[in-house]
């Protein structure tokens, strides 16, 4: 399948969501408005260990995810800030160059400033991400979750397997989720393999196979070291 074939699919998958959604008289219409739609970065296809990071919700997105951050991406610049300093972002840098290069010696993994130059090019680094939620949390008062957001994302996504259909067209093999919170069964049928300190290991079952999936805490979380709570843990597992 070519990026192009898969885009096309995505967009499908998102046009019936987003009707889905827009049918649900639960939800007002100025939650309808917050769609977002999410995917994957060029090159992904390309990538030797394609990965998938879900996270929670996007935060004060317009539309398309991917367009938006890929631009800042680009620039390396995400929120007004250099990207080795927006912890959340860089992280997802490191670990998808770890698991491509099998290079888990932090001091061996480039500056996430570094990668962003080949991003998204045939030589570069890519990934897929997607929010549990598609509603973006547009509230400036707090860097919380609104899960009263998140659930009338999932009252909808979770009914239909939208969450499970966008699964099986990114097809990874490594999903990293960020601490979703007693929330990981809206992704499929999984079976819990390691408890660890740091992350939860478990075997997903998507297009036939089984692939790992590892539930860590939330890439914003803080107080917590990118080299002592993600990387190194994630080494010992892989």
């Amino acid at each position: 399948m070519t990026e192009s074939i898969l885009q096309s699919k995505l967009d499908k998958l998102f046009d019936d969501w987003e009707a889905a959604i827009d049918a649900c008289p639960e939800i007002s219409a100025e939650i309808k408005e917050c769609f977002v739609r999410d995917g994957f970065y060029p090159g992904y296809l390309n990538q030797k260990c394609k990965v998938l990071f879900v996270a929670r919700e996007s935060l004060s997105v317009e539309g398309d995810y991917i367009k938006e951050v890929f631009d800042a991406y680009k620039s390396k610049r995400v929120g007004g800030k250099n990207i080795n300093q927006y912890q959340f972002h860089a992280l997802m840098m490191y670990i998808a160059y770890a698991l491509n290069n099998n290079c888990f010696d932090w001091n061996s993994i480039p500056w996430a400033e570094k990668l962003c130059e080949t991003f998204g090019t045939p030589s570069g680094l890519s990934f897929a991400f997607m929010n549990l939620s598609k509603f973006s949390n547009w509230s400036e008062s707090s860097w919380q979750s609104n899960w009263n957001l998140i659930n009338s994302s999932l009252k909808v996504s979770g009914n239909d397997s939208f969450i499970k259909q966008e699964i099986e067209l990114l097809d990874p093999d490594v999903i990293i989720t960020m601490n979703l919170d007693g929330n990981l069964s809206y992704l499929g049928e999984m079976r819990k393999v390691l408890n660890t300190t740091d992350i939860n290991k478990y075997a997903y079952k998507v297009n036939g196979k089984e692939i790992p999936l590892y539930d860590m805490w939330h890439f914003s979380a803080p107080s917590k070291s990118p080299r002592g709570n993600y990387l190194e843990p994630l080494s010992k597992l892989v």
